[in-house]
């Protein structure tokens, strides 16, 4: 596979799971074991239950089996789940997130607010980042909600027989609204996951999406789930002496004008980025080079024959030179293959410029 699989987890997101899910579950872990200390120490015997079968059932096996959780959870964490796919990461996560909340429920159901438990799975589920897995987690969650207050209110009788019922209503009201705010939550940080992947002057996507999505093309080739691919990488000719000559809030819409042209001429699965400053770049699914070559050649013909009218009343047109390259071969890195297509850009700008050259293996 490639380096920086999107399907892979990263490090950098490894280190945010461990922050996000192992940081809280330890504290609550630890300020479980000194509450129960406590009760211990305060604990009256009955006849019933004796101190040591109190000891033996409420405290020593409960904290056991959360410790073993948690050790268990931080193993995978540290040995096996670097270069795992992300959703196995993440159901592996929910399974020990979930039997951590089901030994609380089972070992301290004699307290009605242990039920919060039950939402801490939902609290970090957007870390994911995956529809389907958070909704599968809010189904886990209901699911444990019903049969605990089931439990609670029919088999150990904490409530009569016609409140328990209510008492489920009432639950799942609760965790309507929870869901409902979580969903919102992970709905704005979508929206800002795509704020910040934008150029904030084209609105086209920026660096590093465009090697995320290129990336993401890679491995689907490799995996045969796409056919061949292309890019194409553009730059404006002469750009430098643009800024000079007329200012840069000119450059500027210069470069807004070129992005508007691509985005016009782009096809309708076509991925437009601004790869940084005067140079654009654009992947095109299921396209073949020659397609590539003539799509290039539409973008620049559009940007030359585009006017623009300077402060003095000048009118100008600007030209652009265009480089393409084929995915059509196993290429280690997203890099290694848009160096491809760089190369062929140099040698239209060194050929004259306002042209398009393609790279051929």
């Amino acid at each position: 596979m490639y380096k920086n699989d999107k399907n892979h987890i990263s490090e950098y997101a490894l280190n945010e799971w461990k922050r996000v899910v192992l940081g809280p579950l330890k504290a609550t872990y630890q300020w479980t074991v000194l509450l129960s200390l406590l009760f211990l120490v305060v604990y009256q015997p009955t006849e019933e239950l004796s101190y040591q079968e109190y000891g033996w059932r409420y405290i020593l096996i409960p904290l056991v089996v959360l410790g073993i959780l948690i050790l268990g959870l931080r193993f995978f964490y540290h040995r096996m789940a670097e270069q795992r796919k992300r959703d196995f990461v993440a159901i592996v996560t929910m399974v020990f997130c979930n039997l951590y909340v089901v030994t609380n429920l089972l070992a301290y159901n004699n307290f009605k607010f242990i039920v919060i438990a039950i939402f801490f799975p939902i609290m970090v589920a957007p870390i994911y980042k995956e529809k389907k897995l958070i909704y599968a987690q809010i189904t886990v969650s209901l699911l444990l909600m019903i049969l605990f207050a089931i439990y609670d209110g029919v088999v150990k009788h904490h409530t009569s027989n016609h409140h328990w019922l209510m008492n489920i209503m009432v639950m799942l009201l609760v965790f309507y609204a929870m869901v409902k705010l979580e969903l919102e939550v992970v709905a704005s940080a979508n929206i800002l996951d795509m704020e910040s992947a934008r150029d904030s002057l084209t609105k086209m996507f920026n660096h590093e999406k465009f090697y995320e999505v290129l990336e993401e093309y890679m491995n689907k080739y490799e995996e045969q789930k796409e056919e061949v691919f292309s890019i194409i990488v553009c730059d404006i000719d002469n750009f430098k002496r643009v800024n000079d000559t007329y200012g840069h809030a000119f450059g500027d819409e210069v470069l807004k004008r070129l992005s508007a042209v691509m985005s016009q001429c782009r096809g309708t699965k076509d991925i437009c980025a601004r790869y940084g400053g005067e140079e654009f770049s654009v992947i095109l699914p299921n396209k073949g080079l020659n397609a590539a070559v003539m799509q290039a050649e539409k973008m620049r013909k559009a940007f030359m024959e585009t006017e623009f009218v300077t402060e003095d009343g000048e009118v100008n047109h600007f030209t652009a030179s265009f480089g393409v390259a084929e995915y059509n071969r196993r290429y280690d890195t997203a890099s290694d293959f848009f160096e491809k297509a760089d190369k062929a850009l140099y040698e239209a700008k060194k050929s004259g410029k306002n042209r398009t050259c393609c790279y051929r293996c």
